[in-house]
């Protein structure tokens, strides 16, 4: 009996090791990090994730293109303000059918009033407030 309860063990903790490397378990480790301000390894962690499309994982890169990460904040690691590089990141989660009407929103917002005119992109925020007020019908 003590054989067969061992064996049991070993079989639901070899299960349970396998399950700790789902996106989702990589994720809940990125965020951890950001809270640390480790923002190294978190970027490190979501740019694997974006590799494979986990789409949190995109919405958390947009996020941090999108407004940066400042050493100055107290990070370990600083991401430069990259508005081209948040919405390819909002573009492959909109192109695998996930879309976030707010991330549309304020990327049309920064596309049109972009501080370097030659950055702006009118037809493109057109185009995200368009698709943005077609699905809030």
């Amino acid at each position: 009996m003590g054989r067969v309860k061992w064996t049991i063990i070993l079989i639901c903790g070899a299960i349970l090791q396998l399950g700790c490397d789902s996106p989702e378990d990589q994720f809940f480790e990125a965020e951890k990090a950001m809270k640390e301000k480790d923002s190294e390894t978190a970027l490190k962690i979501l740019n694997e994730l974006a590799k494979k499309d986990y789409a949190p994982a995109l919405n958390q890169l947009t996020d941090s293109y999108l407004y940066g990460i400042s050493t100055a904040q107290g990070f370990n690691k600083g991401l430069d303000q990259d508005v081209d590089r948040a919405i390819e990141y909002q573009q492959r989660n909109f192109q695998n059918g996930v879309f976030n009407r707010s991330y549309f929103n304020n990327l049309g917002s920064m596309l049109l009033f972009e501080k370097t005119p030659s950055r702006r992109d009118y037809q493109t925020a057109v185009d995200y407030f368009t698709e943005w007020a077609r699905r809030d019908e």
